[in-house]
């Protein structure tokens, strides 16, 4: 569930974020206040509320989409011109849409990195 969380955050709802015209003004914004709805336009409220195992902690479906878009946004954002502040503040710098290409060089980063950073076995079972 935690992978579906990332990759909902990741291919939903940050690209939903950057076409809004509140980041295509320049002016920062929060991301909390500009997640929030997008996400709440997709899944139901059940699905929302569906607990998920995060860490050490449980914590629910949505907030786990929210913890994921705002984890993306700092570390892939860069690839988006979006750029991470301070106190959950954020702000796209190039005043034009995300392209197909900047999306795609995102994802060619992230493999890039998971081929050169493989992650540890869990162990045998």
């Amino acid at each position: 569930m935690r992978a579906f969380c990332y990759k909902f955050a990741r291919h939903r709802v940050l690209p939903r974020i950057l076409t809004l015209p509140e980041d295509l003004s320049g002016e920062t914004f929060r991301m909390i206040d500009l997640e929030k709805p997008v996400i709440d336009e997709y899944p139901t409220h059940g699905q929302h509320a569906m607990a998920v195992a995060m860490c050490d902690k449980e914590s629910t479906v949505g907030q786990s989409i929210r913890h994921f878009t705002r984890q993306v946004a700092i570390h892939k954002g860069r690839a988006l011109d979006l750029h991470s502040l301070k106190d959950g503040m954020f702000q796209l710098h190039a005043a034009t849409e995300v392209t197909d290409e900047q999306l795609q060089e995102m994802e060619c980063d992230e493999i890039r990195n998971a081929v050169a950073d493989p992650p540890a076995s869990s162990g045998g079972r």
